[in-house]
């Protein structure tokens, strides 16, 4: 049933639109409990690693002058073409447009995805593609933004988008239709940009699972949670997102910048959003480091500061690995840690560094330690078993010699027999008796 409310300027229509081959009720209502039990362990989890990160941005400003904006940010802006459009999403597209152009001096690239001439598949493919291309930097944040129907297909395990919840295909026109997963392959390969994909649309959340490793940061931005839908109208989540965005620049001001850790938060801290919360997901496996959002300086100004500054672009990255005694750090030892690293790359020195991102602390898992030292005993347990059982066979081999041989082996064979026989197990290692002893 589609949901229709009013506000300022044209209608906005989201569609509750359902899975293409719904699960059985009891397994719907276990993957939504083990859903949320995982979100509510990592809440507390990733609020710790936001201010870590935040407190790690701050310090490296203040004692390595290095500026945690990006060199540049483009957003991709995707919709469907008006005429097939049943969402009628033109007017929050502007709108967004809008804020990311003129409140974060972002540069704006929208596309719009037709089916009467090419198949939607290749023009999401070919737009993401050549996005990347004229884009990709490792100083760059690409931003991929998509509004419109979205489905979960559950046998072949991909999100597809469209423009509307009918068919539209005719002998005129082509289906209305693409598969998000093989036109996001673009953006988790061989991309060295940053990555936040904002998808405002239903089942976004089901390809929330993360794959490759990777220094880089990739996030994914849901409007709804595993195997939910997405509200409407002025409730919908591009007009939170465009509110939350706003408030954003206004309380971080002097072009601080703020995670999408923090944008989530505030996204679903507005009482609209409270039944159906926005849910942020790492993409890579590489790191935990969170996408930093800020204005940008005007492009005439940012043009002019980079080449004056002539920047060698980054050649290499350098990875350590500090095993510490905490599972976190406050900010004095955060502070500390710049401190000293400022010390160390200080100007002259032998190692030029452009930056130093955080890129997150891993706990160790307890019950991980507990398995291995687990799986250690049982291997020594198994190893002595097998010893036994080798001497015994071998035993029995013996035994098998001639039983008028005068040889000392016999008497070894009588006494093996002896002890066997108080044990109650025949001495013949071809008798069932044996068999079952020995096995």
């Amino acid at each position: 049933m589609a949901h229709i409310q009013d506000f300022t300027g044209p209608a906005i229509i989201h569609a509750d639109v359902h899975s293409i081959e719904p699960d059985n009720d009891a397994v719907q209502e276990m993957a939504a409990q083990n859903f949320t039990h995982d979100l509510a362990h990592s809440s507390e989890d990733k609020k710790i690693a936001d201010q870590m990160s935040n407190w790690w941005e701050d310090a490296m400003r203040t004692n390595m002058n290095v500026q945690d904006n990006y060199n540049e940010v483009h957003v991709l802006m995707i919709k469907w073409a008006r005429h097939i459009d049943q969402l009628k999403t033109h007017s929050e597209v502007e709108r967004l447009s809008a804020v990311f152009r003129d409140d974060f001096n972002y540069s704006v690239e929208k596309v719009e995805l037709d089916n009467r001439f090419r198949k939607p598949q290749h023009q999401l493919n070919s737009a993401i593609a050549k996005f990347v291309e004229k884009h990709n930097d490792p100083r760059n944040l690409l931003i991929v933004y998509y509004t419109g129907h979205g489905s979960w297909n559950k046998d072949q395990k991909y999100l597809e988008l469209s423009a509307t919840n009918n068919d539209l295909k005719n002998k005129f026109s082509l289906k209305a239709k693409a598969n998000f997963n093989t036109a996001e392959a673009f953006l988790k390969s061989d991309v060295d940009a940053d990555v936040l994909t904002i998808l405002d649309t239903c089942f976004s959340s089901n390809m929330q699972k993360s794959g490759g490793d990777n220094e880089r940061a990739y996030q994914l931005l849901s409007a709804s949670g595993f195997d939910q839908t997405t509200t409407a109208g002025e409730e919908s989540f591009t007009s939170t997102l465009i509110l939350t965005l706003k408030e954003l620049v206004k309380q971080y001001e002097n072009k601080r910048s703020f995670s999408t850790h923090t944008l989530v938060e505030k996204i679903n801290m507005n009482p609209v959003r409270r039944d159906s919360p926005c849910f942020l997901w790492n993409r890579l496996s590489g790191g935990d480091r969170f996408i930093r959002l800020q204005p940008l300086d005007k492009k005439e100004d940012h043009i002019e500061l980079h080449q004056v500054g002539l920047k060698e672009p980054v050649r290499g990255y350098l990875t350590l690995r500090f095993a510490l005694k905490s599972e976190t750090l406050n900010r004095d030892q955060i502070e500390f840690l710049t401190q000293q690293f400022s010390q160390i790359f200080a100007k002259g020195s032998k190692v030029r560094v452009d930056r130093i991102d955080w890129l997150g602390i891993r706990k160790t898992s307890r019950h991980a330690f507990l398995a291995v030292q687990v799986i250690k005993k049982w291997r020594k347990l198994a190893e002595r078993s097998s010893k036994r059982k080798l001497n015994v066979d071998t035993e029995d081999v013996d035994m098998g010699e001639d039983e008028e041989s005068s040889s000392p082996r016999k008497k070894g064979r009588s006494a093996a027999s002896t002890s066997l026989a108080q044990a109650g197990i025949n001495s013949d290692p071809l008798t069932p008796n044996s068999l079952d002893a020995n096995s």
